[in-house]
């Protein structure tokens, strides 16, 4: 129960991040990762892509992930706002 609870409250901010990866960047949002699991059993994992796909300027990259955050956070603030 906790952990859904949690999950649930994490949600939004796990969408941001999908949303600034894919809007700031070229390439997919999640990458798949092999890693070894109990018993030495490999097991596949998502991941969030946190390194740019190809190459690029990272202060262009930095500042189109800042505007669209920003973006995101007046859409926020405009459903807090429509709440009250």
């Amino acid at each position: 129960m906790t952990d859904a609870l949690l999950l649930v409250l994490v949600s939004p901010i796990l969408v941001a991040c999908a949303l600034a990866a894919k809007l700031t960047s070229t390439g997919p949002v999640f990458f798949r990762q092999v890693r070894i699991g109990v018993g030495g059993r490999p097991f596949e994992i998502l991941k969030f892509r946190t390194m740019r796909d190809g190459p690029g300027d990272d202060a262009e990259r930095m500042q189109k992930l800042l505007d669209v955050l920003e973006d995101l956070d007046d859409v926020q603030e405009v459903f807090h706002n429509a709440a009250l």
